[in-house]
């Protein structure tokens, strides 16, 4: 078990070989319990020194203006959140149901509910389908995504040591980098159009603004991978015949 095949693993209809991933992975990290405990502690009060040392009353009061956005915007999505626990509960009530099991685990939660289809994609594949999903946004568009599949701007193939997840990582000056792992699945493709829609989005901010200025604030910022992955999703369901496998490819892109 590792962080780069965790995922793909996660996907898997072997409901024991999930639970042992889940357990492998997760008893390493428990083991650096008190180190992750510790460096949370400090990340928080450093972050609450700072906000004290630039005269705002809390480090959220902070973190509100850095990202252009209300504190009653923020209490509104925690309200929201809150006041819709019952229909997430539900909603997992509906997957064990579905699942034929009593009750959902951690490792239940993303597996598909129906019949996985025996697909794969290629990263020349996924290249092809990000492209033709989001030729709507026009040609400029799609020539910023060719440019950078052209180019060694993505660090994509699983290699030893190498963690799990994907990033999109800004430079200076020139163009950003991405890191993941690609493993061959949709979700990768998903993760890969998410990762571009972020890389994309950082050309265009760079070239309307200096750097300094050109970070978007964080409610807006998902904004611009969603369409991506949304597109590949729709786009992959059009090309796959058979309502089985069509539901079980689209489940496996990442949640809104």
């Amino acid at each position: 078990a590792n962080k780069t095949n965790f995922g793909t693993a996660m996907y898997s209809i072997d409901r024991d070989y999930r639970e042992r991933m889940f357990e492998t992975c997760y008893r390493s990290v428990g083991k650096l319990g008190d180190i992750f405990a510790g460096n949370y502690h400090t990340y928080v009060k450093l972050d609450e020194d700072l906000a004290a040392a630039h005269g705002y009353n809390s480090a959220l009061e902070g973190r509100m203006e850095e990202n252009d956005t209300s504190q009653e915007t923020f209490d509104t999505l925690v309200a929201g959140t809150q006041a819709n626990l019952d229909a997430y509960a539900a909603g997992n009530k509906l997957r064990a149901k579905a699942l034929g099991i009593d009750a959902l685990m951690p490792w239940d939660r993303i597996v598909p509910l129906v019949a996985a289809p025996d697909t794969s994609f290629s990263y020349e594949d996924a290249q092809s389908l990000i492209i033709a999903a989001l030729a709507p946004l026009g040609d400029d568009y799609a020539g910023k995504l060719k440019e950078i599949f052209a180019h060694r701007w993505i660090d994509a193939a699983p290699s030893s040591g190498k963690t799990a997840g994907a990033a999109m990582c800004e430079t200076i000056s020139g163009h950003p980098y991405l890191f993941m792992s690609y493993c061959d699945d949709f979700s990768s493709v998903d993760t890969l159009a998410h990762e571009l829609g972020h890389f994309v989005h950082n050309e265009y901010s760079i070239a309307a603004q200096k750097f300094p200025d050109d970070r978007s604030p964080r409610p807006s910022r998902p904004r611009s991978p969603r369409f991506p992955t949304k597109s590949c999703s729709w786009t992959t369901w059009r090309r796959i015949p058979p309502a089985t496998a069509r539901s079980s490819t689209t489940s496996r892109s990442r949640p809104s």
